[in-house]
């Protein structure tokens, strides 16, 4: 019997009889237990994903193939880096061949649709779909990972300002976007994970980013807002929008996800009330922020609550709570990435 939980997103993991997760033509696990070869493989290849890219780019290699095929010697470099960032993650012609594919999908969409707006947010989808059934997904948790990782571009752009170009920092929100996404549409964690990393890197990451500071400025913000959550063992996630009010004068529709690490079996939907204070940003200023929540709820009567803080610039510390409807109870550590929608100012 296999002792380990090599993901705790996929539920074939807790069944210590399962072999290769209930797929065993896609992979061979002959001991049960973990392996630091995936691990270092892993690292590796996002450091290839991150740092490749401008030094193919400036190749006499990528000059040729730009030459000889009319791309940009930045989109040669993206494709070169992604094909060999998925050799070295999965070991085979196929992961080299879909991870060049993807690098090159996510370069065109910035190249066709250089600015941020629903056109973009869809079109990331579309190649997160395509991404995940490559590696062996579904294209629905694909097109929520690279969807969602778009969706929320403004807030992960406020993470590590004074780095221009790709950002260790940005490539893990994405990340964690993308994998939360995926696994919130009954994919896996890791694929969608894989495909936000992409997103960022191969598109938002390749323009250049402002390298100034927010106003020195701390404003106290106000929401109302309709949430839904879900919560299945060890993991779990919610959804809510709501509207914002800030003493900046903005007044901003604002969209929050968030994934959640801890226990409990929990389903419910519900509104909620928030406040927050925004050190060195506005009201329309999104971010990732980290803290703790929890969920209880029998039919009709029910209550939420969180409390997070800001992990970037500007930081931000909020909480929310508010009667809901559902079933069951959760509680755990909260990763959330929050952006405006629209705002206005008055």
């Amino acid at each position: 019997a296999d002792p380990n939980i090599q993901d705790p997103f996929n539920l074939q993991s807790y069944n210590r009889y399962s072999y290769c997760w209930g797929n065993p033509m896609v992979c061979t696990d002959p001991s049960g237990y973990f392996s630091l070869k995936g691990f270092f493989r892993a690292a590796v290849a996002v450091a290839v994903a991150v740092y490749a890219p401008q030094y193919i780019a400036s190749s006499a290699f990528a000059g040729s193939v730009a030459g000889a095929t009319g791309l940009s010697a930045m989109t040669v470099g993206a494709i070169t880096a992604g094909a060999i960032s998925g050799a070295i993650s999965t070991g085979n012609i196929q992961g080299a061949f879909t991870g060049g594919l993807t690098a090159g999908m996510f370069t065109g969409i910035h190249t066709a649709i250089p600015e941020w707006g629903i056109e973009k947010i869809l079109a990331h989808g579309m190649a997160g779909g395509v991404s995940s059934v490559l590696q062996g997904g579904d294209f629905k948790s694909g097109f929520l990972a690279g969807g969602m990782t778009q969706a929320f571009a403004p807030a992960i752009n406020n993470i590590d300002r004074g780095t221009l170009g790709p950002s260790f920092s940005r490539t893990i929100a994405a990340a964690a976007v993308g994998g939360a996404s995926s696994a919130l549409g009954g994919g896996k964690f890791a694929n969608g994970a894989v495909t936000g990393a992409f997103s960022r890197l191969f598109n938002d990451d390749l323009g250049e980013k402002s390298s100034k500071s927010k106003a020195s400025t701390v404003t106290a913000t106000g929401q109302a807002s309709v949430q839904a959550g879900v919560m299945v063992g060890p993991a779990g996630g919610s959804l809510s929008v709501g509207g914002v009010v800030g003493t900046d004068g903005e007044k901003c529709l604002m969209i929050q996800a968030c994934m959640r690490i801890g226990f409990g079996f929990y389903a419910g939907a519900g509104t909620g009330l928030s406040v927050g204070v925004n050190s060195g940003g506005t009201s329309s200023s999104g971010g990732i922020s980290a803290g703790i929540g929890a969920d209880v709820a029998v039919g009709l009567t029910g209550a939420s609550g969180q409390a997070t803080v800001g992990v970037d610039s500007p930081s931000v510390a909020a909480a929310r709570g508010g009667p809901g409807v559902g079933l069951g109870v959760s509680a755990g550590i909260d990763l959330c990435a929050s952006s405006p929608l629209s705002c206005r100012k008055e």
